[in-house]
């Protein structure tokens, strides 16, 4: 990121009190200090304007607190980068890379992430928390309109406690016990995919479905076969398909039942169809309904003989028989997990993202919908296993290939 050095902070010393004209001819002025505060002030802003509210601003809070060095360092950072951007910081933009609050906030999560730059959540969090009270300051001065560079929210504690927040806070990921994410390295994705094209179809399918659409197992072996239709199918001219939902109503245990759109190429949604209509699933359909009474409007799409539907122990298996082809096949072991697959279709659908699109929370949010995420914070986890130089196939084409050279696509560029 450019920034511009030209921009800096020269301190001073700033005295406030109480202002009496002795003298109306000669204009003189008797001024009663109560308070001296040394300040940061900020000069070689471009805007004439921005310099001078800034900098009011600073001296308004100089005036309640003991130190403001913290806010004019927050200052200083938000003013190089606006001018760095050429971002207007009283006009609001429906872009929120471009806009000159959301825009900033954006900024800071990346940094976030970015190792070089050692910014702690903590740090960005007073950052944007700086520049929320300033637009606080412009609203209460009638400059601009606060409601335009963010929005007021109610958020549940831990403790079942409503606080007020907005949508600029930034707070720290959760740090859970859970297995760190392990998403195939490029090596690893070329063995697995020349293997698991010459499993059986349905097998074949189970591991797509993970590493092409992000399913988590239970999601796979739950799948509803009716969601797959011709007519669906025509309906849709996108690379991906629109607009299927997957949920407790379609049969689908989804994590926490929160139904979810269900992110799948059109391709890879047509080697699924051609399944369906395939007379082998035809055929072990027609005998898990003799054994199993009908559910209206759901049919298992995985079915094991004799006509079960499939569990949490044909995907275990099924990663067994990977496991022991990838180490006949590489001599190495495959250290992964099957939720790998999914962290290996979060890692790449970010990465492949970031590359079209400069607005990096659009971004999080694309993600987090394709991935079924609770909340943004969950996939923020996945920025740290990407470079955004790195090199990849556009969307367009990629989407474009047969469903396993696409993901093929996606993974190895």
């Amino acid at each position: 990121m450019l920034i511009t050095k030209t921009i800096k902070t020269v301190t001073t010393t700033v005295r406030f009190g109480e202002v009496n004209l002795v003298n109306m001819k000669k204009k003189s002025l008797d001024m009663k200090v109560r308070k001296t505060a040394v300040i940061d002030a900020i000069s070689g802003i471009k805007d004439t304007q921005l310099s001078q509210l800034v900098n009011i601003f600073i001296m308004e809070k100089a005036s309640k607190t003991v130190d403001t060095k913290p806010l004019s360092k927050a200052l200083l950072q938000w003013v190089r980068w606006l001018e760095d951007k050429n971002i207007n910081a009283f006009e609001p933009s429906i872009f929120h890379y471009q806009s000159p609050s959301y825009g900033f906030r954006e900024e800071l999560l990346i940094r976030v992430h970015d190792e070089a730059t050692e910014l702690s959540y903590t740090t960005a969090s007073n950052y944007i928390n700086a520049i929320k009270a300033f637009y606080d300051f412009l609203n209460e001065n009638n400059v601009v309109d606060k409601n335009n560079f963010y929005k007021s929210s109610l958020r549940m504690s831990g403790r079942g406690v409503k606080t007020n927040s907005t949508d600029l806070a930034i707070r720290p990921v959760k740090q859970h016990n859970h297995t760190p994410l392990n998403p195939f390295t490029r090596n690893e994705c070329e063995e697995l995919l020349k293997i698991i094209e010459q499993l059986p179809t349905q097998e074949y399918l189970m591991i797509m479905l993970m590493i092409g659409c992000g399913l988590r197992g239970k999601e796979v072996y739950t799948m509803n076969s009716e969601l797959f239709t011709s007519d669906l199918f025509a309906e849709n001219e996108s690379f991906i398909m629109r607009d299927i939902t997957i949920g407790p109503k379609q049969g689908v245990k989804t994590k926490f039942s929160i139904p979810r759109e269900l992110f799948i190429t059109k391709a890879l949604y047509e080697e699924v169809l051609d399944y369906v209509e395939g007379e082998e699933y035809k055929s072990k359909l027609a005998t898990y309904h003799k054994n199993t009474a009908r559910v209206p409007g759901y049919s298992p799409l995985f079915i094991v003989n004799p006509g079960q539907q499939a569990s949490a122990m044909k995907i275990n298996n099924l990663w067994v028989k990977i496991k022991k082809c990838y180490l006949a096949r590489t001599g190495k072991k495959l250290d992964h997990k099957p939720h790998d697959l999914r962290a290996t279709f979060g890692t790449n659908l970010l990465r492949l993202l970031s590359e079209d699109i400069s607005d990096m929370e659009q971004v999080l949010n694309l993600v987090k919908v394709a991935m079924g995420h609770k909340s943004v914070s969950q996939t923020m986890k996945y920025i740290s296993h990407f470079t955004r130089e790195g090199t990849l196939t556009k969307a367009a084409n990629i989407l474009d290939r047969a469903a396993s050279k696409f993901y093929q696509g996606v993974v190895l560029g």
